[in-house]
């Protein structure tokens, strides 16, 4: 059986740096690449792409809502419907969620962990998504990312 949900550990310093080039590994041309940001706005993520040469990337920009909504108007729900949805539209999917220790400064741990749980089991179901959870590797040790990691079928540390 296919790895559809891997943790990805990154460094706080060097996040994109490593985050994005271990993205393009899973980019191909049958599996089209999803970006899930709350941590940065899509302007600044498109000159990291670009520099990177991935064009074709969707992203969905929840720094720039959350820099001028309040957070109680995110619904964690509509990232769900979100890739659903592109999942019904693409051969294949990557989806890579920048970053779940970011989440946690909005919402409640709760929902962290009942999104976390969806979108494992959605991938899992689908066996057309490939959900890259990424996490600032600072916080590898706290009981929330244990617990997800549990759900994960692999953790990995993308080498510089």
């Amino acid at each position: 059986m296919k790895k559809r949900v891997l943790l990805v550990q990154l460094p706080p310093e060097r996040y994109l740096e490593r985050g994005i080039p271990y993205l393009q590994t899973h980019i191909t041309k049958n599996r089209h690449p999803l970006y899930i940001s709350f941590q940065r706005p899509e302007a600044n993520l498109k000159e990291h792409f670009t520099r990177n040469n991935i064009d074709n990337i969707e992203i969905i920009d929840l720094a720039s809502e959350l820099a001028t909504a309040p957070p109680e108007n995110i619904d964690l729900d509509n990232i769900i419907t979100t890739i659903y949805k592109a999942s019904l539209k693409h051969k294949e999917l990557v989806v890579f969620i920048d970053s779940l220790s970011t989440i946690l400064l909005y919402k409640p741990l709760s929902e962290l962990l009942r999104l976390s749980e969806v979108l494992i089991r959605l991938a899992k179901q689908k066996q057309k998504i490939l959900l890259l959870l990424g996490i600032a590797s600072d916080f590898a040790s706290k009981e929330f990312v244990k617990n997800i990691a549990l759900l994960a079928d692999d953790i990995v540390t993308p080498n510089p």
